[in-house]
């Protein structure tokens, strides 16, 4: 993904691996996933069970989903903040 202004590439890719990171530390100690097993589950939504049984290819596929839905995630949150009209009044949102 190539950033507009680099100075704008470096949080996002800091803020996708903080985020990354939480879901292998929650899922290691909620169900004992290793890393590369919680990266393959985000892979079974692309591959189903054979997901498992990539190795570190399904892995991989795994983390550059997790990359592509958080920064589609952002993107959005961002583009909806352009159009929120309450942004520059100072009001309340109830």
């Amino acid at each position: 993904m190539a950033c507009a202004r680099p100075d704008h590439c470096a949080p996002l890719r800091i803020a996708g691996i903080l985020d990354a990171a939480d879901g292998v530390v929650a899922y290691y100690f909620a169900a004992g996933f290793n890393p590369i097993q919680v990266l393959q589950f985000i892979a079974s939504g692309f591959y189903g069970a054979a997901a498992f049984q990539k190795g570190l290819s399904g892995a991989l596929v795994g983390l550059l989903a997790h990359f592509f839905i958080a920064f589609a995630v952002a993107a959005i949150y961002v583009g909806a903040t352009r159009f929120c009209r309450y942004r520059h009044a100072g009001r309340q949102l109830r």
